[in-house]
């Protein structure tokens, strides 16, 4: 996991780019879409934990040093839970897997854990917001095609580049029949559906397919956003408390569950 901060800031500069993008789409009157004012509404938040991470890079490198069972443990907790994860279902989860494969957290590696998670879900933000400007640039193509043709004898083949593919690329072909009916041009429309078929797509089913997956973007990016507003609560002592087996037994001892944090961080380092 050595890389893993260069990996975030990466991402991070990929969210920005497209949060630039957006911004340049709303300055402009055009409708963005629920997914992406979600992105415009609450990005602040992740420049707030970037400028964090960029402040303690070597501190945050030199604790990913030794953390692959952890990190991929907290990953596949939050993608079972489609990102939206709180601090018990979390904690339980850790607890449940060192329970199960007799490993156990040490302090230094379940200090990691906010900034896991903060890695875990800027690469899925950053994958979403790559897949909705593709959406974005596939609505302005559409429209620009038509609008450049809108007086001429127009054929189908026009909006099918070697880059299309009719089975992969499902948005534009969801895109281009929303255009092609509100232009009026039936015949068009037309021709676009006995396309379809000889590929053997329902265009039914592609509209059903794209909502509902509009539908679950809309989902993942609020699921992301306000649990990473709710990471800030997950401190290391109270992590600590709930994952480390050995903070457990320590927290046994009535004199050190009496302890402040710092009495507690001092004996821990012994």
């Amino acid at each position: 996991m050595i890389k893993a901060v260069k990996k975030f800031l990466d991402n991070f500069k990929n969210i920005n780019d497209y949060y630039n993008y957006l911004i340049d789409k709303t300055k402009k009157k055009e409708y963005v879409g629920i997914t992406n004012e979600w992105l415009i509404d609450n990005f602040y938040l992740l420049v707030e934990k970037k400028v964090d991470v960029s402040h303690n890079r070597k501190y945050i490198t030199k604790k990913f040093n030794k953390i692959d069972d952890l990190y991929n443990t907290i990953k596949a907790l939050v993608l079972e839970n489609n990102y939206n994860i709180n601090f018990d279902l979390l904690t339980k989860g850790l607890r449940t897997y060192q329970r199960q494969e007799k490993k156990y957290f040490s302090y230094e590696e379940i200090s990691c854990i906010q900034e896991i998670l903060l890695f875990v879900y800027t690469e899925r933000l950053s994958l979403l917001c790559s897949e909705e400007r593709s959406k974005l640039k596939d609505k302005a193509l559409i429209a620009s095609i038509i609008k450049d043709n809108i007086n001429n004898d127009v054929q189908l083949d026009i909006f099918f580049n070697k880059e299309i593919s009719i089975p992969r690329d499902r948005y534009y072909i969801f895109e281009l029949n929303n255009q092609l009916k509100d232009s009026g041009n039936n015949i068009l429309f037309k021709k676009l559906i006995e396309l379809l078929e000889t590929q053997q797509i329902s265009l039914k089913q592609l509209i059903n397919d794209e909502h509902q997956r509009k539908v679950e973007n809309s989902i993942l990016i609020s699921n992301i956003f306000n649990n990473l507003k709710e990471f800030v609560d997950y401190n290391e002592e109270r992590l600590f408390k709930h994952v480390s087996k050995t903070e457990k037994m320590f927290l046994d001892d009535e004199v050190y569950s009496k302890m402040t944090v710092e009495s507690k961080k001092l004996y821990r380092d012994k």
